[in-house]
């Protein structure tokens, strides 16, 4: 009968354990969308603090966001795009607005989508912020 030492089950027991801690860590990503011909990302100095998505019927969806300029000192102008997109990421609808937000303001746009059968089509939302100024 062959024995098996005490320090080799302790070292499988040890790496067993932290490979299943390591596949059960959650790891939250953050997405931001890349602009892939500048090669660059830069932040905004708005803040999304708020989207409210009201379904009017079966062909009408009315989005409301609240923007916010974090800049103390300064009034920033840029441009909003909000794409509703169906299961498979692709676009079924998209609105655009300019944005002027006061120093440390804050303001709510709204877009309202019409389309047959909107509602039934939509799964998910994407809001993408350009800065100008």
């Amino acid at each position: 009968m062959k024995s098996v030492p005490i320090g080799i089950v302790a070292l499988l027991l040890a790496a067993s354990i932290v490979s299943t801690a390591a596949a059960l860590t959650i790891r939250v990503l953050q997405i931001e969308r890349i602009n892939v011909w500048s090669g660059q990302i830069q932040d905004t100095d708005f803040t999304i603090t708020r989207i409210e998505t009201k379904i009017k019927g079966k062909h009408q969806i009315e989005i409301t966001l609240t923007i916010k300029n974090n800049d103390e000192s300064n009034q920033h102008t840029g441009e909003i795009v909000v794409q509703l997109l169906d299961r498979n990421g692709e676009v079924i609808v998209d609105g655009t607005a300019n944005l002027q937000v006061e120093a440390k303001g804050t303001i709510k746009q709204k877009f309202k989508f019409h389309k047959e059968n909107l509602v039934s089509q939509y799964a998910q939302l994407m809001v993408v912020i350009t800065q100008e100024k």
